[in-house]
């Protein structure tokens, strides 16, 4: 990786581009960044990734019209179509195409539904037609759609989802939340349950797992510092106005089984918030594979499997309560162990340095 010339063009600073910036800049090599005013600022809804892009050595960040005499290894350009480039810079990205090796797309699938995503996708390969035909891969930065016209005949990835953001960007939380543990100790909560309510479909996840917990004769919903009853299996509720310090939320995370991620509006930081603190996550076959994990029902997660019909959540708490607590910490072991392989942050940083810049 000696004497690589990296760049990134870029007209927004969301999480994700922000963390892979510091991935990037972690690598030592040069790294240089095109982008507007809003990399060297605040913006209104992603400040936290302000003070990761002011780490920046000045003299590596550019506006777009900058003029840098050198050729690229590889050329990282982003792409949103909730903020297009205006005809300045799209001039100035296809100038920049030309020089440079290797060319990664990251890209924001994030926008309205798939037919309306696609149907921009059509429009933009029209018209850009000189940019997308360079691209050599596409790193999905957030939903990692099924159906893409940007990654046809191209090799196609998810980007490594890290904590949350105010989790991500502070290094006191994200030294509590990589806090050693002992896999082996028993743990007195069956599951836990966290989040805002969001969209109609988590609610109604939610109902589903409620109705569940009441209906069951082995099963207790606890929310807040309620005594803990054994012989029980006890469901950690906390949802909505009662929402947990950060503290209290690893703290139960490294004493609960399994943990429910909810659906969000695609992907949610909670799978790798629970294997970080070694509890199980539980998530829907939809969502698994916008991770950078390699998970495997059974192994290292539960699946829901795929949705069809039926009320797949409670099926998937009858599947769990039958586990035996040597199946339980054959699991955690397991997610120890990848915990180790791909989540602490040095190895993710050189997992991902040797992905993107190579050998």
């Amino acid at each position: 990786m000696n004497n690589k010339d990296i760049c990134l063009f870029t007209n927004n600073v969301s999480p994700g581009i922000a963390n892979l910036i510091r991935i990037l800049n972690f690598a030592e090599e040069s790294f240089h960044i095109f982008a507007d005013q809003k990399t060297t600022q605040p913006l209104a809804d992603h400040d936290l990734c302000f003070p990761l892009v002011s780490e920046l050595k000045k003299q590596y960040l550019h506006p777009h019209k900058a003029e840098i005499d050198k050729k690229w290894s590889v050329l990282f350009f982003t792409w949103a179509h909730w903020v297009p480039y205006s005809s300045e810079q799209i001039q100035k990205l296809k100038e920049e195409i030309k020089k440079a090796e290797r060319i990664i797309l990251l890209y924001d699938a994030s926008f309205g539904s798939s037919v309306k995503r696609l149907l921009q996708q059509m429009r933009d390969l029209r018209e850009h037609k000189q940019i997308f035909k360079r691209v050599n891969e596409v790193c999905y930065m957030t939903d990692f759609p099924k159906i893409d016209l940007f990654s046809t005949f191209k090799k196609r990835f998810a980007f490594q989802t890290s904590a949350a953001v105010n989790i991500t960007y502070s290094s006191q939380l994200s030294r509590d939340l990589f806090s050693n543990y002992n896999p082996k100790i028993k743990r007195p909560y069956w599951t836990m349950v966290s989040g805002n309510l969001g969209t109609a479909y988590r609610q109604e996840v939610l109902k589903t797992i409620e109705i569940f917990i009441e209906n069951s004769s082995s099963c207790i919903k606890i929310e807040g510092d309620q005594e803990i009853i054994k012989d029980q299996k006890l469901f950690f509720w906390s949802v909505g106005k009662s929402m947990l310090s950060l503290d209290r939320y690893f703290d139960l995370l490294r004493n609960s089984n399994f943990t429910l991620c909810l659906p969000g509006t695609y992907w949610t930081p909670r799978p790798f918030e629970s294997i970080a603190c070694g509890s199980i996550p539980i998530l829907e076959d939809d969502y698994m594979h916008s991770y950078d994990i390699p998970f495997k029902d059974g192994e290292n997660c539960i699946s829901l499997g795929k949705i069809s019909h039926g009320d797949i959540w409670s099926k998937v708490l009858n599947r769990i309560l039958q586990f035996s607590e040597e199946r339980i910490l054959e699991i955690r072991n397991n997610i120890y162990k990848l915990r180790n392989t791909h989540l602490l942050p040095e190895v993710h940083f050189e997992r991902q340095i040797k992905r993107y810049l190579g050998d």
